[in-house]
């Protein structure tokens, strides 16, 4: 921008704000308040909006570019919005009042929204103060999935903004919204801005636990799991007790998740193993107290984790004792309506006989806790909760109930306090070539090990798929996936308005689908998209892969590859090709970006190879390639319709901002 057209542009955003602040204002009075109300304004603020200040773009990029953004919420009514000012490298800037909104160089904007199907609206101006050109990414993400993405280039001295208004369908629980902003440029898949780890498991953001109020059934085998998916409708989840291995090897058919219903476990939480969970409904609030009626054989010690309505887990530990007595926990305020309680061993050495709860204060249970005198009261049988392996009922005749519950020898929670998640699997091909099977739209599988039989090149005479869908809308996230010869996850048909709509396929462990030929970590065929994101992959022969007919196509972003791709022209990301009017056709649309490819070798196994020309284009940008033999890209089969730029080639990171393809 030259000097004469800064005074114009400049008065023409001072116009801007003006015209938009008083609606700012009436829904965030902290951010405009009068002089007689008025707050320490957060340092680096202008015309009462919050900014923040972006660190120098990439070197030999956008050298000496700096962007200053500006992010006031517009269109906010209903929205219950939080602080966001985290600060991050010693800042020194202020949290601003209560319930003003700002976002400062952790670079995300947080928004708690209760409101199904609200219309929201957030701007965003940015403002070049570099000598260099500049360009700023804009992600919005809710529940780790992108609801809007933006970007802008902009010269030297220039302010340019982007608006978004989106809908959004939130569930019971409120998601929080954040905006992401990318300095200059990012490489590999270090940029993910999903807010879990690339693979899932610990730390994933949107695990589900048994306690989790949308679980209507819990199974450990195939005959229930089969029972509860035939009668599962829509919006309910089919849980899998971690500590379950269920064998499909001889159902005849599939395992079939209806439309709308989610198959989960919990891979990645702290293990529910070794636990017991009961409810009890209370008339009256108050102070209540819990006791347990209990033993401990050869006076060892042992210890529980015990919680209510999911609160902060306590540890309790009862003398060591032998002898059956009633031991106090501690008390709680409650109110009144039903409630859960969850005991979880820690150690072996703890029986439990019974359960007792009292707004009695004054006065210990006895062997008979039924004439116990406080007006609420509630006794559980320590056998009729839900319990989880190792935790087993007991017949004891010296337990004053004739039975007790407690966990097998050499148990210790401690030696592995996150869970993997419960297992389906198979160690035969012969009844069915798909183990999972989506039943209508909308379903989700997340939290699982799901194994097959096959984690060699070794060629099989059935090859099968791990999960299978040619509906719209399913999503696979958090589970590990390995050992299937064919595929871990097979998308037919599913194309539609967007690449996550035909498939979402996001934090998951994929690896050992590597049969010679064969051997994908996720495929598409037949017309279908999926965005496949944020994924661990590794020994698979091609990680991601497409059959190439009209329709195909595939977002491939954050993903990491890993160094170890052994089976034959084992390339991580492939379209075949179909011939098409004399053409070799290879998919419709492609987008591979910010993946970090770690395989280094053999020659053959280059991380993407297009075999055709894409109807449409395929797009190669920002990844980080290890592999440096040969060119990372091939094109076989025909020439065009691929742009590849500003990609690191090598373990030492060179810049190529175009290239190189190689063709053959």
């Amino acid at each position: 921008m030259r000097q004469r057209e800064i005074v114009p542009a400049v008065l023409i955003l001072l116009c801007a704000m003006l015209l938009i602040l008083p609606a700012i204002g009436s829904h965030f009075p902290a951010l405009l308040r009068s002089e007689e109300d008025k707050t320490p304004e957060p340092a680096g603020t202008s015309f009462g909006l919050p900014k923040l200040s972006m660190g120098q773009g990439a070197p030999g990029l956008f050298s000496g570019a700096e962007a200053v953004i500006v992010v006031p919420p517009l269109l906010m009514t209903g929205v219950s919005s939080s602080p966001a000012c985290d600060h991050l490298h010693g800042s020194d800037v202020p949290y601003p009042a209560e319930d003003s909104v700002c976002i400062s160089s952790i670079e995300r904007l947080l928004i708690t929204d209760p409101v199904r199907g609200l219309t929201f609206g957030i701007r965003v101006w940015c403002r070049n103060t570099g000598k260099g050109d500049a360009r700023v990414q804009v992600l919005l993400t809710s529940r780790g999935k992108e609801i809007g993405n933006a970007s802008l280039s902009l010269d030297p001295e220039e302010t340019s903004a982007v608006d978004f208004v989106s809908p959004i369908s939130l569930s019971a629980v409120p998601a929080p919204i954040f905006v992401h902003l990318n300095r200059g440029q990012a490489f590999g898949a270090g940029a993910n801005p999903t807010g879990s780890h690339i693979g899932g498991g610990e730390g994933f953001f949107d695990i589900i636990t048994p306690m989790d109020p949308r679980v209507n059934d819990t199974v450990r085998n195939a005959d229930e799991l089969l029972t509860a998916l035939e009668s599962a409708e829509e919006g309910d989840v089919v849980y899998i007790d971690e500590a379950a291995r269920i064998d499909l090897s001889d159902i005849p058919g599939s395992a079939v998740v209806p439309g709308g219903v989610t198959l989960a476990s919990n891979r990645g939480a702290r293990t529910t193993a070794g636990s017991a969970v009961y409810t009890f409904d209370l008339m009256e609030p108050g102070e209540y107290l819990l006791w347990g009626l209990v033993s401990m054989p050869g006076g060892d010690g042992g210890s529980a984790l015990v919680s209510i309505d999911g609160e902060e887990p306590r540890e309790w530990k009862p003398r060591p004792d032998e002898e059956w007595s009633w031991i106090r926990e501690g008390s709680r305020t409650l109110s009144a309506g039903r409630h859960r309680l969850t005991i979880q061993w820690q150690q072996e050495g703890l029986q439990l006989d019974r359960i007792l709860i009292t707004d009695d204060p004054d006065s210990a249970p006895d062997a008979d806790p039924d004439e116990h005198n406080g007006e609420g009261l509630i006794s559980l049988e320590a056998e009729s909760g839900l319990l989880s392996p190792p935790l087993e009922i007991h017949v004891d005749a010296g337990a004053p109930g004739g039975g007790c519950i407690s966990v097998s020898e050499d148990f210790d929670i401690r030696r592995s306090p996150i869970s993997r998640g419960g297992t389906i699997f198979r160690n035969t091909t012969e009844h069915s070539a798909v183990t999972i099977a989506a039943g209508g739209e909308g379903v989700r599988i997340t939290g699982l090990r799901i194994e097959g039989p096959d984690t060699t090149t070794d060629p099989v005479e059935r090859p099968v798929h791990g999960i299978f869908s040619s509906y719209q809308n399913l999503e696979v996230d958090n589970c590990e996936i390995s050992g299937w010869s064919y595929s871990g996850v097979y998308l037919h048909g599913t194309g539609g308005s967007t690449m996550q709509a035909g498939g979402h396929i996001h934090h998951n462990s994929i690896h050992h689908c590597q049969m010679n030929g064969l051997g994908y970590g996720a495929l598409v065929s037949g017309g279908a998209q999926a965005l496949i994101e944020a994924n661990y992959f590794d020994y698979t022969r091609h990680a991601v892969a497409g059959s190439g007919v009209t329709g195909d196509g595939y977002e491939v972003r954050y993903n990491r590859f890993g160094p170890n791709h052994i089976a034959s022209s084992a390339f991580q990301v492939d379209m075949h090709g179909q011939a098409v009017n004399g053409t070799n056709r290879a998919g419709t649309l492609m987008y591979i970006h910010h993946n970090t490819f770690e395989t280094i070798d053999p020659w053959h196994a280059n991380p993407v190879r297009i075999r055709g020309i894409p109807r449409d284009h395929c797009y190669i940008y920002n990844n980080w390639f290890h592999y440096s033999q040969d060119a990372p890209v091939w094109q076989t089969g025909g020439r065009g319709n691929i742009s590849m730029t500003n990609n690191l080639i090598g373990q030492n990171r060179i810049l190529s901002e175009s290239g190189p393809i190689k063709y053959y």
